[in-house]
């Protein structure tokens, strides 16, 4: 059966169970180096503290831009005030 006739949910299954099998055999691999462990242990803790750079950087940008928002929308509303009066 090729893969363009296949129904959506059986390739999505069939690449799960891809990607559990690549996983097993990674960690099984890795499991039994401990260089390995340490290695990826230390890649697993350097990916987190840059999500959280990024996600704290995220948050000083969108107090910013909030901040800003909320002047425009009174500097629109100081001018149609004007403009009406």
């Amino acid at each position: 059966m090729a893969a363009s006739s296949m129904p959506g949910n059986v390739l999505a299954v069939l690449g799960v169970l891809a990607i559990c099998f690549h996983f097993h055999l990674t960690t099984a691999n890795a499991q039994s180096d401990p260089l390995k462990v340490h290695q990826t242990l230390v890649k697993g803790i350097e990916v987190r503290r840059q999500t959280q750079q990024n996600e704290d950087e995220w948050a000083e940008t969108k107090t910013e831009l909030l901040a800003r928002y909320q002047a425009l929308q009174a500097e629109e509303k100081r001018l149609q005030n004007t403009k009406i009066t």
